[in-house]
């Protein structure tokens, strides 16, 4: 399994980042999403990279209006 730090730059309420952990989760290969109330602009996804890729998350979010970057692999 392999970790990718995401830092998002919008402000999201609870339902949000419920919302945006359920469609990371949708995604093949994605094993868990972290997120933290106290630090909502930033998540954690492990995932297998033999089925998933970083660039496939940042579309996802990027596609509800989001702008992420990768903080750390």
């Amino acid at each position: 399994m392999h970790c990718v730090h995401i830092h998002i730059h919008e402000a999201l309420e609870p339902e949000s980042l419920a919302t945006v952990r359920a469609e990371l989760m949708a995604l093949q290969g994605v094993e868990d999403v972290e997120l933290s109330l106290r630090e909502p602009h930033d998540l954690v996804v492990e995932y297998d990279p033999m089925a998933a890729h970083p660039v496939e998350f940042m579309d996802r979010l990027e596609r509800h209006g989001m702008h992420p970057d990768v903080t750390a692999c």
